[in-house]
């Protein structure tokens, strides 16, 4: 006969289902004291909170997240460009959000997403043909821009390689 290794007295139990709503950090601490708010945690939905009557804890009491749908959700997905251009750069990635600095949010013609086949190319590398970052650098550096490095034509390139 097997047993459950989660059900009873068990370390096991706390690995599988973690019980992050015990741990509370400084941060949150002062955000609940001093400033009298109160934090969404990652529990379950109160399913009550969304019918139309509401939760009767309401939500500074209930221990469950109590969220509101949002409309974007029931609206049609946007229509794709068919200007070759214009999907071009539906298909690149914005570089003021690779940053952190993008201001036009869903409104914005290129991705945010972090997908490496759809960088916008490096501006270095375009005007160039090489790039202090190398590998590091967040931006495409496509190969047919690529030219061997002055340096090493010489004979004494500190990196070693074309």
């Amino acid at each position: 006969m097997a047993t459950n290794p989660l059900a009873g007295p068990s370390a096991l139990k706390d690995i599988v289902l973690p019980q992050f709503h015990q741990n509370n950090f400084p941060e949150e601490l002062y955000i609940k004291n001093e400033l009298g708010l109160k934090l969404d945690k990652d529990d379950q939905i109160c399913r009550l909170s969304l019918t139309p009557t509401g939760c009767p804890l309401g939500p500074l009491h209930c221990p469950l997240r109590h969220t509101t749908p949002s409309s974007q959700n029931f609206q049609p997905p946007k229509q794709l460009p068919t200007h070759p251009r214009e999907r071009e750069r539906l298909a690149t990635v914005c570089k003021h959000w690779l940053r952190g600095l993008c201001k036009k949010g869903d409104a914005c013609e290129f991705l945010h997403e972090y997908n490496l086949r759809r960088m916008p190319e490096c501006w270095w590398y375009a005007k160039y043909g090489y790039c202090s970052a190398g590998d590091e650098c967040l931006y495409a550096h496509p190969k047919e821009r690529r030219v061997e490095c002055p340096d090493y034509k010489r004979g004494f390139c500190k990196l070693g390689a074309p």
